[in-house]
């Protein structure tokens, strides 16, 4: 059939060829011949692809798939705050560890792979200093509206401290902090931002972000809302925000994440997950807010 049509073309052509005279026909005639190769050679190249080549591709990208504009991807740096990949929580497991639904819906917001949480070892794994500050100023700006989110630092911001640089993957978000208001070094000078978190310093960062110290009376908090056994092991710098945080019930970032305590193990090193379920009320957000998210997150809308 394909043959009988090429035919058709060459009879046309040779007709039309004769209605215009006998200027040149030979030109006209090798002209023909070779349209007539081209057209055979892309009838026999369609006629041999694989079905699966003629099926075109979806322009219509996955949510949260595409990198943003202007940003590389590195095993080590963050990516923008603009577009948060919400795939990540539907490959994860969360059988045996705690709060399961909750932990879904957080995954579900997108925010940590912007702190290089990108699989199961890494989630279930340590995390350091610089990855929690990257984890709590997403969550917090995925979270609120725009005139509460966390501004995240550019090159000439300044450099609050000696070993965060603005070359450093995660300089954005502990600058931003930083330049927001909230006082989170590890010392006046150094933040540390490769150390792997520990209990305590991750309530002292969160706890800046979440409250206010004015007027708070450390020594009664210390006294009678802070009930651990270990607690003269908590470091004393850190000491006023673990216990105004646990005095906190509705909000304290330490129950959200481990529980009720009578141990806190304040030096052990928090995992990915723990550090996830404390950001679930940075900030104080909206209830509502929170559920619309998640909703539109896991494609329940």
């Amino acid at each position: 059939m394909k043959k009988s049509f090429l035919i058709g073309i060459i009879s046309c052509s040779f007709i039309s060829v004769g209605c215009q005279g006998a200027t040149e026909p030979s030109a006209q005639v090798q002209q023909l011949e070779s349209r007539v190769v081209a057209l055979e050679k892309k009838v026999a190249e369609r006629a041999s692809a694989p079905a699966s080549s003629a099926t075109p591709t979806s322009a219509t990208a996955t949510p949260g798939a595409s990198a943003t504009p202007g940003t590389t991807e590195t095993s080590s740096s963050p990516t923008d705050s603009s577009s948060p990949d919400q795939s990540l929580w539907k490959t994860l497991h969360y059988d045996g560890l705690p709060s399961p639904d909750k932990l879904k819906e957080l995954v579900s917001l997108g925010a940590l792979p912007k702190a290089n949480i990108k699989d199961q070892k890494a989630f279930e794994g340590e995390l350091t200093r610089g990855q929690y500050v990257a984890l709590l100023v997403e969550m917090n700006n995925i979270l609120h509206e725009a005139g509460d989110q966390i501004r995240l630092a550019r090159d000439g911001d300044g450099q609050a401290f000696d070993d965060v640089p603005s070359s450093h993957p995660y300089y954005k978000y502990i600058q931003g902090m930083v330049d927001s208001g909230y006082v989170i070094g590890f010392n006046e000078k150094t933040f540390q931002p490769d150390k792997v978190l520990t209990r305590e310093e991750m309530v002292a960062i969160a706890a800046k972000r979440d409250y206010t110290f004015d007027g708070f009376d450390s020594r009664y908090y210390w006294e009678h809302t802070t009930p651990f056994t270990d607690k003269n092991d908590i470091a004393p710098k850190y000491r006023d925000a673990v216990s105004k945080d646990y005095g906190e019930s509705s909000s304290s970032n330490l129950k959200e994440s481990f529980g009720e305590l009578k141990l806190f193990h304040p030096k052990k090193a928090v995992r990915a997950y723990e550090a996830l379920l404390s950001t679930e009320g940075v900030g104080g957000h909206s209830v509502y807010n929170y559920n619309e998210l998640v909703k539109k997150a896991m494609g329940q809308e």
